[in-house]
């Protein structure tokens, strides 16, 4: 039998609380608008604010209805679901000044978060999100915040969607459970690939060569075009969380050995392949939109996105030209050419927004870079 120990009184409910490995223990005081701690070591210690000035608000020193909480056990960073301002904010160590992560405010401005109700990290420190009133769950990774479960944002059944979930956890293999509030059940998804092995997935729904693929910012793979039995102009998506390829609306063009680029408003570019035509996919509606043409026919090219947004397309099939695409206004203009005709090359964006190029074949096999 288990005796209960008094550890806080306090006159109305925890929404949630946090034990660290340190017997701290951090209660979400949601009615207050505070964050409340107290160490389990010794009654006597005394009940500490850690976040918030009990009254509601949306600075960065108050929060409005917080509900889940999350310490990093390294740092002893404090992160809040701050459901109702529809962010996740970040208290650092003994500061009463919060940070924006998520949502409204911050930086990140592709994810809009809809009542957050529960965050985790998981063993790399990535922050995980229960969008509570989107039907979804938000990771993160290398390369920022994306959508990992539920991205349409509607409610359902199946084994994908969910219905107002509450909360998330991980075990100690990596495996996330969610409570799925509304659909009264626990949902487990399996998110571990045992390193240094290769595991077959489901094939495409076609067989395909000089295609190209692309990572979307939802996190699935976007693959368009290539040659089998004749140029194709049809497309299909990967979802790593189920497996599964669906085909998605196809190319005004059948194009082989062109390029597809990810701008930063989501939307893939994709261009040349025995033409000098481009055309843009939406992946909001699953539809292509012919844009104007670039100034050359190009393949064997490449096509890099610029710090500034701009695509720099440079080179391919004998040629040494290049040529910028600007999103916002979606014109082509030359820029200055490469000091050597290229194709089959490689493009890479330094961090100091430069464009290393290096070899590829003109006349021969190259070594050179510029």
């Amino acid at each position: 039998m288990l005796n209960p120990i008094k550890r806080m009184n306090l006159c109305q409910q925890c929404f949630h609380i946090f034990v660290t490995e340190n017997d701290i223990l951090y209660c979400s005081f949601t009615d207050r608008h505070q964050i409340l701690s107290k160490s389990l070591l010794n009654q006597w210690n005394p009940l500490l604010i850690v976040a918030g000035t009990g009254t509601q608000g949306s600075t960065s020193t108050t929060l409005r209805f917080p509900r889940g909480i999350f310490i990093d056990e390294i740092n002893q960073d404090l992160f809040i679901a701050d459901s109702g301002n529809n962010r996740i904010q970040l208290f650092q160590l003994n500061k009463l000044t919060g940070i924006t992560k998520v949502g409204n405010g911050s930086l990140n401005v592709t994810i809009d978060l809809n009542c957050p109700t529960s965050i985790a990290l998981d063993k790399q420190s990535y922050l995980f999100i229960v969008d509570s009133m989107n039907n979804r769950i938000i990771g993160e990774n290398q390369n920022g915040f994306y959508c990992l479960i539920g991205c349409n944002k509607s409610s359902g059944i199946n084994s994908n969607q969910l219905n107002q979930p509450s909360s998330i956890s991980f075990d100690s293999f990596g495996n996330i459970f969610i409570t799925d509030r509304k659909n009264n059940r626990i949902q487990k998804f399996n998110l571990i690939i045992d390193s240094n092995k290769w595991i077959i997935t489901p094939y495409m729904n076609l067989a395909r060569y000089y295609h190209t693929s692309s990572l979307l910012s939802t996190g699935t793979v976007f693959v368009t075009g290539g040659y089998y039995n004749g140029y194709l102009n049809n497309a299909e998506l990967y979802d790593p969380l189920t497996g599964k390829w669906t085909r998605t609306g196809s190319m005004n063009s059948a194009r082989d050995l062109h390029t597809a680029s990810v701008l930063s408003n989501g939307k893939v570019l994709v261009t040349g392949g025995g033409s000098n035509t481009a055309e843009l996919y939406d992946p909001s509606r699953g539809s292509w939109t012919t844009i104007g043409s670039m100034n050359v026919t190009r393949s064997y090219h490449t096509a890099s996105v610029l710090l500034n947004g701009k695509v720099l397309v440079a080179g391919g099939s004998y040629l040494n030209t290049a040529e910028l695409y600007d999103p916002s206004t979606g014109n082509w203009t030359s820029t200055g050419s490469m000091n050597s005709a290229r194709y089959y090359h490689t493009a890479s964006v330094l961090s100091n927004g430069k464009v290393l190029v290096t070899g590829g074949i003109y006349s021969g096999y190259l070594n050179t870079a510029e």
